[in-house]
C-alpha cells in the first residue's frame, strides 16, 4: 500500500489506510504531493483540505480515546485496575497504616464516592485482610513484602474501618463504583468484595 493514496477521497481507502492517512507523516506526504504536482490549480485548496482533516484527525482520535484513558485497566479483582496499582505504588513507599487511614478517610467522608476513591480503599482493605492472615491470592509482591516490615496489630485493627467501608462502596446511592458495575456484568465484582468483606471478618 502506497502512503500517497492518502490524497484520495477517504471513502476509498481502508480503515488501515485511513489511520496512516490521519497520522502526521500521511497527511506531510498527501500535502507533499499536491505542492509537487506541476500545473496542479487545485493544489491550495488540497493544502488547506489536508490541514482541515489533521486538525478533525486530533479531535476525533482525543474524543475516541478519552473513555479509555479514563477507563485504563479494569477487571473484577481487587487490584485489576489502575486506581488500585496507584494506591499499592503509594502504600509501598510509606510507612505504617497512613495511607490505609487516608483512602478509609475518603470513603467515610465523602458525600458521594468516586470510583478512584472507592478503588483505592478496595486495595486498603486488602492490606488489611493480609494483616488478619487472611490475603487475597493476587495480592501484589511487592505489597506482600512491605507488609512484611510493618507492625501487623495496628493495621489488623483497622478491620472494623474496613469493613464500614466496603458498606459505603457497595451503596449504589453514595458510590459512583457500584454504579459502573450495574451498568453491565457486575456479578464477578460483587462477590470479589463479598470475599473480602468475609475475609475482614464480617
Amino acid at each position: 500500500m502506497r502512503r500517497s493514496k492518502c490524497w484520495l477521497s477517504a471513502s476509498s481507502l481502508s480503515s488501515e489506510e485511513f489511520r496512516m492517512c490521519l497520522s502526521n507523516r500521511g497527511v506531510g506526504l498527501a500535502s507533499k504531493r499536491l505542492q509537487s504536482t506541476p500545473g496542479n490549480p487545485r493544489a491550495t485548496e488540497g493544502r488547506r483540505w489536508a490541514e482541515n482533516i489533521k486538525a478533525a484527525a486530533v479531535i476525533l482520535l482525543a474524543l475516541l480515546l478519552a473513555p479509555l484513558t479514563h477507563a485504563g485497566a479494569w477487571g473484577e479483582g481487587s487490584f485489576e485496575n489502575d486506581d488500585a496499582a496507584d494506591w499499592v505504588a503509594e502504600c509501598v513507599n510509606s510507612n505504617g497504616t497512613a495511607q490505609l487511614v487516608r483512602a478509609f478517610d475518603a470513603v467515610l467522608k465523602s458525600d458521594y464516592i468516586d470510583s478512584a476513591d472507592g478503588s483505592a480503599a478496595i486495595a486498603a482493605a486488602e492490606v488489611v485482610a493480609a494483616a488478619l492472615g487472611r490475603p487475597s491470592a493476587k495480592l501484589p509482591p511487592e505489597l506482600r513484602s512491605w507488609l512484611q516490615r510493618q507492625s501487623l496489630p495496628a493495621f489488623a485493627q483497622l478491620a472494623p474501618v474496613a469493613s464500614k467501608v466496603l458498606v459505603r462502596i457497595q451503596d449504589p446511592k453514595i458510590s459512583e463504583l457500584q454504579q459502573l458495575w450495574a451498568e453491565g456484568d457486575g456479578g464477578k465484582w460483587r462477590a470479589a468484595v463479598a470475599d473480602l468483606s468475609a475475609r475482614l471478618g464480617k
